[in-house]
């Protein structure tokens, strides 16, 4: 397994917006790269003060990242970790964006009971190649990262938007 991957703190925001329907796996992404100290300027930005649920959450995320070792997942576009947050594994798995919608893809995401993904609870036929034919030992540690993580979730009208500071 490689080092995990760093970044200066404060030096990123990430943007989801949930689709409005309940029965898309579709997310819509955005990062953006902001200077280090200016978190608290955006933090209390208008829009999210207006729009903000809660005072938001700050958490401590380690993820694993895994692949064959000729990275079949990559070669197909899909990306699969396991994100430890507290006592808690999180399974995710991920599908390159779609031409022509740059900040749109597909995400299956699943409790697990460890940091080792559980192919089971993936929709297999779903996705299709290269996971119908792929088994749990076929996969491998890539790497990790381990990352601080603020996040505000901002109520719309027509959207839920969650705003992540790295």
């Amino acid at each position: 397994m490689t080092s995990p991957v760093t970044r200066a703190p404060g030096s990123g925001a990430k943007i989801v917006a949930a689709s409005p329907r309940k029965d898309t796996k579709e997310e819509v992404e955005l990062k953006l790269l902001f200077p280090p100290g200016k978190m608290e300027q955006l933090l209390t930005a208008p829009i999210i003060i207006r729009h903000a649920g809660s005072g938001g959450v700050t958490r401590q995320l380690d993820a694993i990242y895994y692949d064959t070792p000729d990275r079949a997942l990559r070669n197909h576009g899909l990306s699969l970790r396991v994100r430890r947050s507290g006592d808690q594994y999180v399974q995710t798995l991920k599908r390159a964006p779609l031409d022509g919608q740059p900040f749109a893809r597909c995400e299956w995401e699943t409790p697990v009971d460890s940091k080792v993904p559980d192919l089971t609870q993936i929709p297999t036929a779903e996705i299709g190649a290269p996971l119908d034919s792929l088994s749990a030992e076929q996969l491998h540690p890539i790497f990790t990262t381990k990352v601080e993580r603020q996040t505000q979730q901002l109520e719309l009208p027509d959207a839920v938007i969650e705003v992540a500071f790295e």
